[in-house]
């Protein structure tokens, strides 16, 4: 486990460790779904990561392989051996995500039977111990609470921590609900692995704007949100691991072209999301669907569309380094790809 497992918020909730740690009932409470694909290096430390969970409740954990051509399978077979009371994996043959099926959706939520859905992706991992049961008691407490998520520190591919924390955007934030107008213009940036919700939301999967989209936590939390409140921990309760290997991060970092068709994705799911909603998020709405064209103007080096309003005033913001890169990227092309060319090579 990585050194985060240290972190001060881990010496919190002392108390927890004096329980008897006997089930509140005979039936488990939570289910947590771990979705893997080719993330051999990764998944042992997810799966140790939850086993890891001081509770006073039972919980299981449902995996699904969606047909990894590297040791990923073999692996959680290893574990689902060792754990069969509190292990259940789905081996695919054919790989789903290709078939655009939504797997959390489509594929696991029917299967889920608990009262609550904890979600962690194979090469993510949780740092605190007693995170499940934070979250689990926050939601008992706060029926009216649709979802509960928190902050999460970003690891690289090699284990290597850094100083980035998710969402960095809401940082100044205490604990607190949030608002729909908050949840829009945070984005995709709260981390999928600190979602923790009522699975009668999702028994009968989720709406078409999330199945069609490209991504998935960003059109979740939108829809949780139209269900009951969302409640937000300003703590470091997990991991979150850029750029690993097989991860869409590093395929973006390697294609930019994949980052704009997720964009253009997510724009259109906030035009379905503004339908689903009735239009009484329009302009929250219609703020981040600007900020998304923007970011692919940037990354097309559109210095045409750069000049006109709102991209112009938005492009005014950024620090001076950023818009120098945007100029030598967009004038100079040969040497930008070069440059391209030797920042792949270190991945």
């Amino acid at each position: 486990m990585s050194d985060l497992k240290d972190s001060p918020d881990t010496k919190e909730r002392e108390d927890i460790d004096s329980r008897n740690h006997v089930s509140r009932t005979d039936r488990p409470a939570v289910t947590v779904c771990v979705t893997a694909y080719n993330q051999e290096k990764y998944i042992g430390e997810a799966l140790d990561s939850i086993l890891a969970q001081r509770t006073d409740f039972e919980f299981l954990i449902l995996i699904h392989d969606d047909a990894s051509t590297d040791r990923t399978a073999r692996i959680i077979k290893e574990y689902e051996s060792a754990h069969p009371e509190r292990i259940r994996a789905i081996y695919q043959t054919v790989n789903q995500y290709s078939q655009n099926i939504g797997i959390q959706g489509q594929i696991l939520s029917p299967l889920v039977t608990t009262e609550f859905t904890a979600l962690n992706e194979g090469d993510d991992f949780w740092i605190d111990p007693n995170k499940l049961q934070i979250q689990y008691d926050y939601m008992i407490e706060h029926p009216e609470c649709a979802v509960c998520c928190h902050a999460a520190r970003q690891v690289l591919s090699d284990g290597q921590t850094t100083d980035i924390v998710m969402p960095d955007n809401v940082r100044p934030l205490d604990t607190s609900s949030l608002d729909m107008d908050t949840i829009l213009a945070i984005g995709g940036a709260l981390p999928t692995n600190s979602f923790f919700y009522r699975q009668r939301y999702a028994q009968n999967g989720f709406p078409e704007f999330y199945n069609r989209c490209a991504v998935g936590d960003y059109p979740m939390i939108l829809y949780l949100a139209t269900q009951g409140g969302v409640y937000f921990f300003n703590r470091h309760l997990s991991a979150y691991r850029f750029n690993a290997e097989g991860s869409w991060t590093r395929s973006w970092v390697r294609d930019p072209n994949i980052y704009i068709r997720t964009n253009e994705s997510i724009i259109r799911m906030l035009d379905e999301f503004d339908e689903f909603t009735d239009r009484r998020y329009q302009a929250a709405i219609r703020k981040k669907q600007i900020n998304y064209r923007f970011e692919n103007i940037m990354l097309s080096r559109d210095r045409k569309s750069i000049a006109d309003e709102p991209y112009r005033s938005l492009y005014r913001t950024l620090p001076f380094k950023r818009r120098l890169r945007f100029q030598i990227a967009s004038r100079f092309n040969a040497l930008h790809r070069l440059k391209r060319s030797r920042d792949l090579k270190r991945l």
